[in-house]
């Protein structure tokens, strides 16, 4: 009791003290380059396909190649990202996996459309409307990056009134990669109209409480981005089953 620690045993503690130190401050630069990384890549300043080296990156936020690769690396597993040789590529997605994520992510926001108006008020239906206003806003100043935070926004807010907290979490979590797929549709002419357009039925539904027509408009919502990876223009309701009829031949 009362002793003071020998040299060695000071000097362990204090190394110690030190290392952790250096291993806190390298994580929260890690998770600073992660987040500036992933805010580009989701706002589009680095399109679909870029290249990044973890060296360049290092030089870009003043640090050691460590927290750029595990920024890197916690991207790779977010599905953002992937590794081709010794460089990082900002994920593309082929029409197939394209289809495969959107099926899933249809039965998701039919469930949410559903519960959200079987569970939620008429205030928090009549709110959906304000991010229909703020998309309008954004489409005609052509702020795309701007209008896909908002669409993601939209669709997690109709997650969130369907009071059930895991569907709200896997809505969240799936539209990282969704806000990637989005830049196609979004990069056509018309894509952030048709897209506000396809908001405005879902919620004239959901204030009717008609979850029969309400699923049915996001149901076409979703699957309209399949038709568009597969190369059709966005066709009719009762057509649109055709349009995106799997591929005889894919394995």
């Amino acid at each position: 009791m009362g002793e003071f620690m020998d040299g060695n045993r000071a000097g362990n503690v204090g190394a110690g003290i030190d290392s952790a130190a250096e291993t806190g401050r390298r994580l929260s630069l890690s998770s600073d380059i992660y987040m500036r990384l992933k805010k580009d890549i989701l706002s589009f300043s680095l399109p679909r396909g870029s290249v990044i080296q973890e060296a360049v990156l290092a030089e870009r936020y003043h640090a050691s190649r460590t927290p750029a690769r595990e920024a890197l690396r916690r991207l790779v597993q977010e599905g953002l990202t992937v590794r081709k040789g010794r460089n990082y590529v900002v994920r593309t997605f082929t029409a197939d996996e394209v289809q495969d994520f959107y099926e899933v992510r249809e039965g998701l926001e039919k469930m949410a459309v559903r519960l959200a108006i079987e569970r939620a008020s008429d205030e928090s239906l009549e709110a959906l409307c304000k991010h229909i206003e703020k998309q309008t806003q954004a489409t005609r100043r052509n702020d795309i990056a701007t209008f896909n935070q908002l669409d993601t926004e939209f669709h997690v807010a109709i997650a969130t009134m369907s009071g059930n907290r895991l569907l709200e979490r896997e809505v969240s979590l799936l539209h990282d990669k969704v806000m990637l797929i989005r830049a196609l549709e979004l990069s056509h002419e018309a894509g952030m109209t048709n897209a506000m357009k396809d908001h405005q039925r879902i919620v004239d539904a959901m204030l009717r409480r008609n979850i029969t027509v309400a699923e049915a408009e996001m149901r076409y919502h979703v699957r309209s981005v399949i038709a568009l990876y597969r190369g059709f223009k966005e066709p009719p309701p009762s057509g649109l089953d055709l349009a995106i009829e799997p591929d005889p031949t894919r394995k």
